[in-house]
């Protein structure tokens, strides 16, 4: 199994935002007001648990490769959570995409993946190449493994077949 994050580039301004806004500054404030300590610890606190926020955020939206699809897992919240799932027998096809010279700087692009019914869109995934070879690979696996599981069934039922003839055939 693979596990693919979304580029850290996608949640820098919330990461800046937070460091900053939310921790730094009310340090800073807290040295020159001292007197209103309380105020400033309650904005350090709730800094802090935005950073939080936005790390657990960015860590635990995930796409997993795993031997039968592709599943998507998106966070929105502590209490709120939404998934996804592409099985390899709909997939025809993985393609990826670098944009720009900061998505090649920083590795991160998007991937493509065919179904009949459209394509799915995964933006600003980190090392999207790898994750589209990781996604081809474990298709062709499983399209050999599904192949030979048809064969199998194939063959279960003509023996089947077989021996019943047999059977009719010699009982008259």
């Amino acid at each position: 199994m693979h596990v693919a994050h979304k580029s850290w580039v996608t949640v820098k301004k919330d990461l800046f935002l937070s460091i900053f806004v939310g921790l730094i500054l009310p340090i800073i404030l807290s040295l020159v007001f001292p007197k209103i300590i309380l105020i400033w610890l309650a904005w350090l606190v709730i800094g802090f648990l935005r950073l939080v926020y936005a790390l657990f955020n960015w860590l635990l939206d995930a796409w997993l490769v795993t031997n039968q699809g592709v599943l998507g897992v998106r966070w929105d919240g502590f209490f709120n959570r939404k998934t996804k799932r592409l099985e390899y027998k709909s997939i025809e096809g993985v393609e990826h995409e670098v944009d720009n010279f900061w998505a090649t700087i920083f590795s991160y692009g998007t991937i493509l993946i065919q179904q009949p019914g459209g394509e799915v869109r995964i933006r600003y995934i980190h090392r999207p190449k790898l994750l589209a070879s990781k996604i081809a690979a474990h298709r062709v696996k499983f399209i050999e493994q599904q192949k030979w599981q048809d064969e199998e069934t194939l063959k279960d039922i003509l023996s089947g077949m077989i021996q019943r003839q047999v059977k009719e055939k010699g009982e008259k």
